[in-house]
């Protein structure tokens, strides 16, 4: 393909088109740098085991590229390179906005000076994972919107800070966006932190959190933020739910959450506002709930359960995502007591994605899920579980209970789901108990639309209207 000298000039002399180097690449890094003049670089590089890294450690050295950068990402595999990193690390870094380190999940530690990021006044984000740091006391960034811890390898518990140490910094990050911090799992042999009693990070222009690790270490962090209830908010909770039953669980996070949500803060408005405004009452009113069930690795399984919230245009944004991992055991008995904690009442539709990974899951659990979301009307269903005569029975009728009387999800107008089954009995169940469906969808293959006649007409006694949709 030919070029115009036009543009090939344009090209070779627009300095932004090799702001950013192939280091693992001498002589094209050379090159692209020889193009790039002044403009600020975007270093991202990976200090790997066997190769040589000499000249890039130089390049980056005092007075050199580090000055240089605006965008650093470096993901470390030995210690010896690492620091060497640190040591050639500048006095001063005016262009630095943009920092991310990594270090492998080795029996190593280093602690990272706060010289990689003190210097740096124009810093917005600060991404950091499994690494140790030599001080949690860092000055003020008032700039930093975006900040990333992740310590959750085989030696996190020795890399994760202590409460006052978590509270220090992020009291001195008070205007960020985007806060994500993931501390060790259930396995790792540690003491939660222990946060001081009243002492608090306000974080009023937080727009989304996600706190990953052991449940009652996630849950004692979040109630000591205090951030708006307009934050999209994720939750992992690694539970070892052998030893814990779900009424201990859901009471545990029935605290945290009522007390985040009770005590949050108003969305201010920064032009003529940024104190602390309480606002009591402000748990999201969610419409719309996602749940899906996996299995996380070979002994973890998980439930997802995630609240949407609609806005003016009737378009759904999520707002609370619960990740609910459990070791030993599968985390369907749990997630009905976790989402009757997010307030369902108001909930229309629900969702649920590969709901067949426990194969024990029967009647009773199906119907706790149903307990708790009684204003439903559109339920879909985006795997059909393998074991499906439990649910089928599930919508017919209550088995024990003061509600055996009446039907499962009473305001049920729409099913929707990936294929035909044998639904006539819980359909039929449903109509003589005055919750005849308004719709019944069936997504499917077009080799499978293979319902006879006989029986579609039998689902029509008893749905008002049927839709057949090919996937």
């Amino acid at each position: 393909m030919l070029v115009c000298r036009h543009w090939a000039a344009v090209i070779l002399n627009g300095k932004i088109f090799w702001s950013r180097p192939l280091f693992s690449k001498k002589r094209s890094a050379q090159t692209t740098l020889s193009r790039s003049g002044d403009a600020p670089l975007i270093v991202r590089h990976v200090l790997s085991r066997h190769a040589d890294h000499t000249w890039f450690l130089n390049f980056m050295g005092p007075g050199q590229g580090f000055s240089r950068c605006r965008e650093v990402v470096i993901q470390a595999h030995t210690p010896p390179n690492f620091l060497q990193l640190i040591d050639c690390w500048p006095s001063a870094t005016p262009l630095l906005e943009v920092l991310a380190l990594s270090v492998d999940h080795v029996p190593w530690s280093i602690p990272l000076p706060t010289k990689l990021w003190q210097p740096a006044m124009h810093l917005r984000t600060l991404a950091l994972v499994d690494c140790v740091l030599e001080s949690w006391h860092p000055v003020s960034m008032l700039n930093l919107t975006t900040f990333i811890y992740i310590s959750e390898g085989p030696f996190a518990s020795s890399c994760y800070p202590s409460g006052p140490d978590m509270m220090d910094f992020l009291q001195c990050a008070p205007n960020l966006r985007t806060l994500v911090l993931r501390g060790p799992c259930v396995y790792n042999r540690s003491e939660d932190p222990v946060f001081e009693p009243g002492v608090v990070a306000v974080l009023n222009r937080l727009s989304r959190v996600s706190l990953s690790g052991r449940r009652m270490s996630v849950l004692n962090l979040l109630q000591h933020l205090l951030f708006p209830s307009t934050a999209i908010l994720e939750l992992r909770l690694d539970c070892k739910f052998e030893s814990e039953d779900a009424d201990t669980v859901s009471r545990h996070f029935h605290e945290a959450i009522r007390e985040h949500y009770q005590a949050t803060l108003l969305p201010l408005d920064t032009q003529t506002n940024t104190d602390v405004v309480a606002h009591e009452g402000s748990f999201p009113i969610l419409d719309r709930v996602f749940i899906e069930y996996d299995s996380a690795d070979y002994i973890g399984h998980e439930a997802t359960i995630t609240g949407y919230i609609t806005d003016a245009n009737n378009e759904p944004h999520p707002s609370i995502s619960i990740i609910l991992t459990t070791f030993g055991a599968y985390p369907n008995y749990l997630a009905p007591h976790i989402l009757r904690e997010l307030r369902p009442d108001a909930v229309t539709t629900l969702s649920l994605g590969s709901p067949d990974v426990d194969p024990t899951h029967g009647l009773d659990i199906w119907q706790n899920l149903w307990r708790a979301v009684p204003a439903v009307e559109v339920l879909n269903i985006i795997n059909f579980p393998l074991c499906h005569k439990p649910f089928i029975r599930s919508l017919s009728s209550y088995a024990t209970g003061a509600d055996s009387d009446g039907c499962p999800l009473p305001a049920l107008e729409e099913l929707h789901i990936r294929h035909g089954l044998s639904l006539h009995e819980a359909l039929k169940a449903r109509a003589d108990r005055g919750s005849r469906l308004r719709l019944l969808k069936f997504t499917v293959r077009g080799e499978e639309m293979n319902m006879g006649l006989e029986d579609q007409m039998r689902l029509n006694e008893w749905v008002d209207e049927i839709i057949w949709e090919t996937d």
